[in-house]
């Protein structure tokens, strides 16, 4: 409740939060298949739609430069929202109904996660007393999201074609690289030395080397 700014740890800060702070709360969308109000459809053709979605999304992911044409379909996909990266002033109720509802939750039987985080925060947003409040905004993925679940892989995928310029917009203040997403034969420590020796063909490496920061 004292407000500020929650990051997740797979999250790379690229610009500052400051000017996003004036509205009240704020969080970011991701392009998503199976958002909460998906899950409880029993709708076929949506279900159908989301298996090609799923498919369409999963090659995205292994074609060289996949991203890019994914950036055509991405307008086909529900943008939903996102709890890797929330800020707010003090005191502000969605923070307050936020974590009542998450200890409430937390300690019904069969609950995961995702339950308490990213649905929580769909389900509250999506309530008319929250949808109607003129203090809360959600941002497009370009803010916190560029590249979304899946196609988060070429964060980490060598490329001969490095355009970090194309990848994030003017408008990105962090990146989330969805750590739990990424193959293990992918993913490598993002220390120092993986940093210097692939800041040429690893979007990643270029992205942090390019913020200059101390390693």
């Amino acid at each position: 409740d004292e407000g500020g700014v929650y990051l997740d740890m797979d999250t790379l800060t690229v610009s500052s939060f400051a000017p996003l702070l004036d509205k009240g709360f704020f969080c970011g969308t991701e392009a998503v298949v199976f958002s909460a109000s998906m899950r409880q459809s029993r709708n076929p053709a949506k279900w159908a739609g989301a298996v090609g979605k799923t498919t369409a999304r999963r090659i995205c992911r292994w074609l060289p430069s996949g991203w890019r044409l994914f950036r055509k379909l991405e307008r086909f996909y529900e943008h939903r929202p996102n709890n890797a990266v929330l800020g707010a002033i003090a005191g502000h109720p969605v923070l307050s109904e936020l974590v009542a509802r998450s200890e409430r939750r937390a300690v019904l039987p069969g609950i995961r996660p995702k339950d308490i985080g990213v649905r929580l925060l769909q389900e509250l947003l999506d309530e008319p007393d929250f949808m109607a409040r003129p203090d809360i905004e959600t941002h497009g993925p370009d803010r916190f999201y560029p590249l979304p679940p899946d196609i988060c892989a070429h964060w980490f995928r060598p490329t001969d074609r490095l355009s970090i310029h194309e990848m994030i917009a003017t408008e990105t203040r962090s990146v989330h690289w969805y750590a739990s997403l990424i193959p293990s034969r992918i993913s490598q420590p993002v220390d120092k030395f993986w940093i210097e020796a692939n800041r040429d063909r690893v979007p990643l490496a270029r992205l942090v080397a390019n913020l200059d920061l101390p390693l």
